[in-house]
């Protein structure tokens, strides 16, 4: 696949995960905190998936304008960063020779271990 279409399919990916997190949150509200931070991880772990520049760059930027609407901590980001190089590292496979970088993100993105993180860190931490 080449590096254009990949682009295009992780945007439209991306797009379809956040809009799904949205849930009408109020950014200010622990709901609309904890869809921050999970957008934040998605986008943290595009960029440690697809490290060619101009994907990483796109994706890192992106993480920052979720941290900079976040109201958490900065350092609370630390265990989600964490957390999706746990997931972007692990070994995935299937009928067709990939890296699945993309499937790793999107099964962080659904985890118990990312839902149970943005819970606790959206509660403790509000600033």
């Amino acid at each position: 696949m080449d590096t254009a279409l990949m682009r295009a399919v992780v945007a439209g990916i991306a797009l379809v995960l956040l809009g799904q997190s949205a849930a009408a949150a109020q950014p200010d509200s622990i709901v609309g905190q904890r869809a921050l931070l999970k957008r934040w991880a998605l986008s943290r772990c595009l960029a440690k998936v697809y490290p060619d520049a101009a994907t990483s760059k796109d994706a890192n930027a992106t993480a920052s304008v979720y941290l900079e609407a976040g109201k958490v901590p900065v350092d609370a980001y630390g265990a989600i960063d964490q957390l999706a190089s746990d997931y972007a590292s692990r070994h995935c496979t299937g009928s067709i020779d990939s890296s699945f970088g993309t499937k790793k993100c999107i099964d962080l993105f659904d985890s118990k271990a990312l839902d149970d993180l943005t819970r606790r860190l959206a509660a403790l931490n509000r600033r």
